[in-house]
């Protein structure tokens, strides 16, 4: 959570992950966002959200855009392109 960085999101792909504890008949189920990122220094990384956390963080980001980590921030945030 400490470190500063910055860099250029590769992929981002959602999946669904089981959530059922397998005791009764309902499936519950929870969508997830992983995020993979190269830093300026060139040191690869991911991130995985839960939908709503991304949705909330990075709404919108996808390939070839640019963030930021900052420290003291949990989780990094999108780049201002003007």
């Amino acid at each position: 959570m400490g470190r500063t960085w910055q860099g250029v999101v590769e992929d981002v792909r959602s999946y669904r992950r089981d959530r059922s504890t397998g005791d009764d008949s309902t499936a519950q189920y929870e969508d997830y966002v992983r995020v993979r990122y190269r830093t300026d220094a060139g040191k690869r990384g991911k991130i995985t959200f839960k939908r709503r956390q991304f949705d909330a963080a990075l709404p919108g980001v996808k390939p070839g855009d640019r963030l930021i980590k900052e420290a003291g921030s949990y989780y990094p945030r999108k780049a201002d392109t003007h």
